[in-house]
């Protein structure tokens, strides 16, 4: 199993079970805010779409995830 702490770690093909922390998702709840860093945020967090399983500090955090892997 490969765990990253945070999405700044993340991979897109870790070849093993993957768990990933979420601890927030800012930049996606409020993109006009992240223009310059918008593609790397929209790669890291297609990453964590793909993790094995998700933690995350607070249910709103993990509420915002189910929300943003349904769309």
């Amino acid at each position: 199993v490969l765990h990253s702490p945070s999405i700044d770690y993340t991979t897109t093909r870790p070849g093993v079970p993957y768990v990933v922390t979420v601890h927030d998702l800012v930049p996606l709840k409020r993109p006009g805010d992240y223009l310059r860093t918008g593609i790397k945020h929209r790669l890291r967090y297609s990453a964590v779409k793909r993790a094995t399983r998700i933690i995350v500090p607070t249910a709103a955090v993990g509420r915002d995830c189910e929300r943003v892997s349904r769309g």
